[in-house]
């Protein structure tokens, strides 16, 4: 699967809610949001798995890894987000925030 967009790469976030834990298999996940509009497929797109009432979750088709979170509403596409690793440079990345730190493990 391939994919481009304009990635808000200096502005990442770790997310380690009990969604994002389920769904990666991991304590958390690290994304990125990009600009509303801008993510297209060149190769393939995701299978996606609506994980709540606010987003949709896509998935390669091939190895099942988690790619992007997509909210349902369309006035929400600012929300949109990619997983670092699927990224072609991840360690552009700087993440400046932790959300959901409540749903931690310990």
């Amino acid at each position: 699967m391939r994919y481009e967009a304009e990635v808000f790469l200096h502005n990442g976030y770790i997310c380690p809610c009990t969604i994002c834990q389920r769904s990666t298999g991991q304590p958390a996940e690290i994304t990125v949001l990009i600009r509303a509009g801008t993510l297209r497929y060149l190769k393939d797109e995701p299978k996606y798995y609506v994980s709540s009432a606010d987003g949709k979750r896509g998935f390669c088709g091939t190895c099942r890894s988690r790619i992007v979170w997509q909210a349902l509403r369309p006035d929400d596409d600012w929300l949109t987000n990619l997983t670092v690793g699927t990224l072609d440079r991840p360690g552009e990345v700087r993440v400046t925030r932790h959300i959901y730190a409540d749903t931690q493990l310990p």
